[in-house]
């Protein structure tokens, strides 16, 4: 009866290590598993950061593409314009060629161009912005200042600037009293 107490008790002591095992390797399993997920929540912020630098560089190619296009689009105006003051003395040429205004052919053609080219939202062009709002939205730096803001604090963390999980790292000044 005593060996088949020791045997009980051997078992007992053997489970009791197994279990703490199990739980040492669910803690270690737990905590290798919240650094994988920082460390793909890290890379995706990483992303965003190259994302937002591409938009950046983008914008700005862009906004210069679309400055050489406004060239033309003053060319046709000027031909235009240059064409009516023509018409009005051409011989055989129609007094009435259905033109309307001075630039309402180009300004078609440009909305035509921008609508077909460009998936535009559903805004007319009468609510587009102008002057110095206009100005402004061709800056890149101005239309993705929140992301541009964004990247760099996480490029650029202030040291004072609390981790995810809401502390900071001590600093050495901190932590010089407690001893």
């Amino acid at each position: 009866m005593v060996d088949a107490a020791r045997e009980i008790v051997a078992v007992r002591e053997q489970l009791r290590l197994k279990r703490m095992a199990l739980h040492e390797a669910e803690r270690r399993h737990e905590a290798e598993k919240a650094e994988a997920e920082k460390a793909l929540r890290d890379a995706d912020r990483e992303r965003c950061c190259e994302l937002t630098d591409e938009l950046e560089k983008t914008g700005k190619t862009f906004v210069l593409a679309i400055k050489r296009a406004a060239k033309h689009y003053e060319r046709l105006y000027e031909l235009e314009s240059s064409l009516r003051v023509a018409a009005a003395t051409a011989s055989g040429w129609p007094k009435d060629w259905g033109w309307g205004s001075l630039g309402e052919k180009p300004f078609a053609m440009l909305m035509g161009a921008v609508c077909d080219n460009y998936s535009v939202p559903k805004i007319p062009p009468s609510n587009w912005p102008t002057g110095n709002k206009a100005t402004r939205l061709t800056d890149p730096e101005h239309v993705y200042s929140s992301l541009i803001h964004q990247r760099e604090q996480w490029k650029n963390p202030q040291p004072d600037e609390l981790t995810e999980e809401g502390y900071r790292e001590a600093a050495l000044e901190d932590i010089e009293h407690v001893a």
